[in-house]
């Protein structure tokens, strides 16, 4: 069960036990005396000698015991004991006259031509009382622990007992008593449930019914189940009454009863399920509702139903990535719809299931189509005009709004226009993927929609993607008034289903400008865990990635970031959500190539190794260059490049960023600046150089021009980039006094927002100016200071980078040492 959630999970795996462990526990089980047993344990030639005859052949025989048991359990604690009791009751073990343990090992090793412990069980339990081996094989059908009420309703309905008027202690006398004697079976800690102690016994229990009969038994149980629970304990219980008809439910002939156990149980349970964001247990359920009803005449008699099983089945098919399933459902619904309402929700899932192929175009597209079938028309030509048209309306009517104001609307809850609402939405944040020029126009509308009809479940995505456009725009305080708007509409009215998408436009875009980024980063984390606790998975999803993107810039030390973005590789391999797995498996390489924990295949300057492959994905894109996985790809490899002295590498990665212009994907994120710093700096670099000198001067003053606009909308975000750049660029221009104290303003700066990973760099930019000013003391204190930051951070790579360019580094780290120490001491 705890695989459908999200519960953090610790495994700890237990190894078996050696020989001389299992030794030690068969002396204990057959209760031998210690001293004796020491007396018994195999020694030296030199010490045996002086034991009699009679204990050496004991001692050997004990010997010889724990090797055999060792081979049949492999060790495992539970197997031992069991195999001890079954050979006792065998009579292969027995006490002898002076009450001491006595066994033939010969006849011991023929019994075991059964050849495993699963065998040894099923033949004990084969031995115990029928009541008994009933008890066992309905628990086995029913799961590895099962409620002694559902227990007791079986037993009476399956006439295992004689009195239907007796609770559970009669059932566990007349029926699992033997059992739980046995160690067979055991109580949880309130003695409401009954366990099987190992899942082997499980196994043995469910082997004595008959193969051919299994599924009539299954749906035996589930019949009774669903015809005899009460009310309180139904919803309680539904997963197992659902999984037992799931076992059989082909042997239903009768319709009514097929219409029933679809509606009621399957369709329950795959809603139950969703729900708890266990979409393939959802999409499971839903597939067995519609083998139960995919014909003409339910169709017609039940449409409601085969409606809500196709269509939510294919929503599951959809996030668990079973795509083909989805299709194949998602065509039958529309095919069948016939009202406007299904068809829209149908074509609702498309477009979801599209933008989860990362197919963002075709998504917009289908989503357009879906609005017009209700009247909601976004155009497509003059698309210019009529954004500039639809930006005045809305800035008008907002100025009129507040939040009070919102409150005060009466929510509509008509359904067709909700759902539109949520598709409005929805397209305006695939149409940043797929179809840029239509997302402003479309988030427009949405924010308009929404007021005009009172959507306030839609407001808060709304607000908040408008907040980014107005942003991109360059529109920052306005943008982020609004950001605030819509944190503040979702908290007071409590709206909970929008949290990922709201927290991916307002912390992962607009508020990494105006507020600290390890705040950004925490709310991030907040918005995709809470995102997937309400099913919003897909959201969840992409704030998961912006929330790694930010961890990382914000420098969260590597190793907290690799253990966290392990984690999120794991959750969208699991929902196959192919395009932002991509974009984390690059971030993922860039943090293992900083670390220097292995991976990287071709050095830490080249974002090649075992989670991606830059020169594969590169071809990938010699056509399409506006994606985020290209352009997140190319600023990771011109950051790793410039760290690691690769300048060349690090100009071409950042010249593909640079042709995107105005189109591109980081115009209005904070990525923007940050590749335009780590550009500069390169070009600095390249500048020393007498070739394209002019080229790359003039691209070192473009980027500080765009810097010190940065500096302006995120003083705490982006000074230390400005200040450091201005102090490279100075130093080419030889005003060394200026340039120190634009130093020392970035290393204040890039403290005081606690990033990390760039406060090093200040520091170790810092080190490599005293350097070229002959001042050794001075750039060997700046470049230790740096190796402490990178040791911070958990970056080796960066630090054996900085031993080989200042091979005397450690000296005059030991030397500085032991000032310190001396010292120390001297006060």
């Amino acid at each position: 069960e705890l695989e459908h959630t999200r519960i953090t999970k610790t495994e700890i795996h237990l190894r078996n036990l050696g020989e001389k462990s299992v030794y030690d526990l068969v002396e204990s089980t057959l209760n031998i005396d210690p001293k004796k047993a020491r007396g018994m344990m195999p020694r030296t030639h030199e010490e045996m000698k002086f034991d009699n005859d009679e204990r050496v052949e004991k001692c050997t025989s004990l010997k010889t015991l724990t090797h055999e048991i060792c081979n049949i359990t492999n060790g495992n604690p539970f197997f031992i004991k069991q195999q001890i009791i079954y050979w006792i009751g065998q009579g292969l073990l027995a006490l002898d006259e002076n009450d001491q343990w006595v066994w033939d090992i010969d006849k011991i090793r023929e019994s075991n031509v059964l050849g495993d412990v699963v065998s040894m069980i099923l033949e004990k339990i084969k031995m115990l009382p029928v009541t008994t081996q009933s008890a066992l094989t309905i628990c086995a059908c029913i799961g590895s622990k099962v409620d002694l009420d559902l227990l007791g309703l079986l037993f009476r309905e399956m006439h295992l007992l004689n009195d239907k008027a007796r609770g559970n202690e009669e059932v566990e006398e007349d029926a699992i008593s033997v059992a739980l004697q046995e160690m067979l079976l055991a109580y949880n800690e309130d003695r409401t449930e009954v366990a099987f102690v190992h899942d082997s016994i499980q196994s043995a229990a469910y082997s004595l019914l008959d193969p051919k009969k299994l599924a009539a038994f299954h749906l035996q149980l589930g019949r009774i189940l669903a015809q005899n629970l009460s009310h309180e304990t139904w919803e309680k219980h539904l997963f197992i009454v659902a999984h037992q008809l799931a076992r059989g439910y082909k042997l239903i002939s009768h319709r009514d009863e097929r219409v029933v156990i679809a509606g009621r149980i399957f369709l329950r349970a795959g809603d139950k399920a969703a729900a708890a964001s266990a979409f393939p247990e959802a999409k499971f359920f839903y597939a067995r509702g519609i083998d139960l009803i995919d014909n003409d005449e339910d169709w017609e008699s039940s449409y409601q139903l085969c409606m809500d099983c196709f269509s939510k089945g294919a929503e599951a098919a959809a996030i668990a990535g079973d795509y083909e399933q989805m299709d194949a459902w998602l065509s039958v619904a529309i095919r069948r719809s016939i009202g406007l309402d299904d068809q829209f929700r149908a074509h609702y899932i498309h477009v979801r299931s599209l933008a989860q192929r990362n197919e963002m175009e075709k998504a917009v597209d289908v989503g357009l189509e879906a609005l017009e079938l209700i009247g909601v028309r976004i155009p497509s030509d003059n698309v210019k005009l009529h954004t500039l048209i639809e930006l005045f309306k809305t800035r008008r009517l907002m100025k009129r709004i507040c939040v009070a104001d919102l409150k005060k609307i009466e929510p509509n809850k008509e359904k067709q226009v909700v759902s539109a609402s949520r598709l409005l939405n929805i397209l305006g944040t695939l149409s940043l993927s797929g179809k840029k020029h239509l997302c402003p126009l479309i988030c427009f509308k949405s924010v308009q929609f929404n007021i005009k009809h009172g959507i306030l479940s839609g407001m808060p995505i709304s607000l908040a993607t408008y907040g980014f456009l107005l942003s991109r725009f360059g529109m920052l305080t306005e943008a982020t008034s609004y950001c605030e708007m819509a944190n503040a509409v979702r908290e007071d009215l409590g709206i909970v289903e929008t949290i990922a998408s709201v927290n991916m436009a307002v912390y992962g875009i607009v508020f990494p400008f105006s507020k600290p980024l390890r705040e950004c980063e925490k709310q991030l984390h907040h918005g995709y865990t809470a995102g997937f606790e309400v099913g919003d998975v897909a959201n969840s999803l992409r704030c998961a990635s912006l929330h790694r993107y930010i961890s990382f810039f914000s420098g969260q030390p590597l190793p907290k970031f690799l253990k966290g973005v392990e984690k999120v590789s794991k959750l969208m391999k699991e929902y196959n959500s192919n395009s932002t797995l991509l974009v984390n498996l690059v971030y993922q390489q860039a943090a293992v190539n900083f670390s220097g924990s292995g991976g990287a295949s071709t050095g830490p300057a080249y974002l090649n190794g075992d989670f991606c492959d830059y020169n594969k994905i590169e071809q990938q894109f010699q056509e399409k260059t506006h994606s985020i996985l290209h352009e997140q790809m190319n600023l990771m490899q011109t950051i790793l490049a410039y760290h690691f002295a690769h300048y060349d590498t690090g100009w071409k990665s950042s010249e593909k960023i640079h042709v995107c212009g105005g189109g591109s994907i980081f115009k209005g994120f904070i990525f923007q600046y940050i590749h335009i710093f780590y550009r500069g700096l390169t070009a600095i670099a390249l500048s020393r150089n007498e070739n394209d000198k002019r080229k790359y001067a003039a691209a070192v003053k473009a980027c500080i021009k765009v810097l010190k606009i940065g500096r302006k909308k995120s003083p705490l975000n982006l000074s230390h980039q400005s200040y450091l750049l201005e102090a490279e660029l100075a130093v080419t221009k030889k005003r060394y006094a200026f340039a120190e104290r634009l130093f020392m303003l970035s290393i204040e700066h890039a403290a005081s927002a606690g990033i990390l990973h760039e406060h090093a760099l200040a520091h170790e930019r810092f080190g490599f100016y005293y350097m070229m000013r002959n001042n050794h003391e001075a750039a060997y204190e700046q470049i230790r200071v740096a190796r402490d930051l990178y040791a911070k951070w958990g970056s080796k790579a960066k630090i054996d980078f900085l031993s080989k360019k200042f091979p005397h580094l450690r000296e005059k780290q030991r030397d500085h040492r032991e000032m310190i120490e001396l010292r120390r001491h001297s006060t």
